[in-house]
């Protein structure tokens, strides 16, 4: 139990580090009067996921023998999850246009 509570300490500390960075990135990919809704839909599914997480835990330890290895087990499908997404996120690259091309109106 020590080393889980080590572990979510670490955690606090790199979440509290990471999320403003992720909240940045995702929000300047939306268009300036989007930002608010994006923003709005972050939060609601960071805090809905905050929410749920416990309870799943809760729900897993029993059947996998307690906290740690439901802790674990979580953790695992998450990677799995971001394995099988990540390819989803890749994008085409945007041309740019030339810089010596005058300006269409």
């Amino acid at each position: 139990m020590p080393l889980l509570i080590a572990a979510a300490v670490v955690n606090c500390v790199g979440t509290g580090m990471l999320l403003p960075s992720l909240l940045t990135l995702a929000v300047s990919r939306l268009d300036f009067a989007d930002r608010g809704r994006g923003t709005g839909l972050w939060t609601s599914a960071f805090f809905l996921g905050q929410f749920v997480c416990p309870l799943v835990l809760l729900g897993a330890r029993g059947p996998l023998g307690g906290l740690a290895t439901a802790v674990a087990a979580l953790g695992l499908v998450t990677l799995l999850l971001a394995g099988v997404l990540l390819p989803l996120t890749r994008r085409t690259p945007v041309a740019l246009p030339d810089p010596e091309d005058p300006p269409t109106a």
